[in-house]
């Protein structure tokens, strides 16, 4: 088998030889003088004119104004948020608009609506109830049946303790404890700093009233309210100020 193989490899050998051989022997007369006349003229002229001239109008004027009919918010007293729905106008607001921010988030030339329960909704945090008569410290709107959005003025009681000439304060619980500070006088007498609807007496005797400084607005308010003769535009009270002016929250 051996011998078999050496045979086989010797007459590979043999066979290689003799085709060089051959090519020797041959009449070739290739002179290396290749005239390929290949005159490939590669004339790609691809001129792409690819004149994408993207024309994008997007004209999206504000994505978070609310169309027609859509759901939309006021901001009231400066910080809460009153749902609502988009109209045409106030004639068709069956609870009212917030003054001041009658067009809410609603596009231009809309009103936000006011639902029934606005009022009481989650973003006023409790610091609201409906009333079904006017408040001092409130709107018309927000409730049914043309009701009152008031503010919750819990009148604290700290005793009946002072006389007439002394020093007085009035405490009211709303979303935070507000102390207004006056001097007792005689129920009813006249008073430019005006009284404490609800909580006229606050420490004072039996028979008196605790007339409010008339700087109270300041004061308490921390920069946050004003003293002007108009009513207020979004939410304040009736006293605290000179002359009787309203102290306002400034919308800040």
């Amino acid at each position: 088998m051996k011998y078999s193989l050496i045979a086989l490899l010797a007459l590979a050998v043999a066979l290689s030889l003799a085709a060089g051989c051959s090519d020797d022997l041959g009449t070739e007369t290739d002179a290396g003088m290749d005239g390929s006349t290949d005159t490939d003229t590669d004339t790609d002229s691809d001129t792409d004119t690819d004149t994408d001239s993207d024309t994008d109008t997007d004209s999206d004027s504000d994505a978070d104004d609310a169309g027609l009919g859509e759901d939309c918010t006021s901001g009231y007293m400066g910080y809460m948020s009153l749902p609502g729905v988009c109209a045409e106008s106030e004639e068709e607001c069956t609870a009212g608009v917030v003054p001041g921010d009658e067009n809410g988030n609603c596009a231009a030339g809309l009103v936000c609506c006011l639902s029934e329960d606005a009022c009481t909704s989650e973003g006023t945090m409790g610091m609201t109830e409906c009333q079904a008569e006017e408040c001092t410290s409130g709107m018309q709107g927000g409730c049914p049946e043309n009701g009152w959005c008031c503010a919750n003025l819990d009148i604290v009681d700290a005793g009946a303790t002072e006389e007439e000439g002394d020093p007085c304060e009035v405490t009211i619980d709303m979303f935070m404890v507000l102390t207004f500070a006056g001097v007792c006088v005689d129920d009813g007498a006249d008073c430019p700093g005006g009284y404490v609807p609800g909580g006229q007496s606050g420490n004072c005797i039996a028979g008196l009233d605790c007339c409010i400084d008339t700087d109270q607005c300041e004061e308490v308010g921390g920069g946050m309210t004003v003293c002007q003769e108009d009513a207020c535009e979004l939410a304040g009270f009736p006293f605290g100020c000179p002359d009787y002016q309203n102290c306002c929250v400034s919308g800040f």
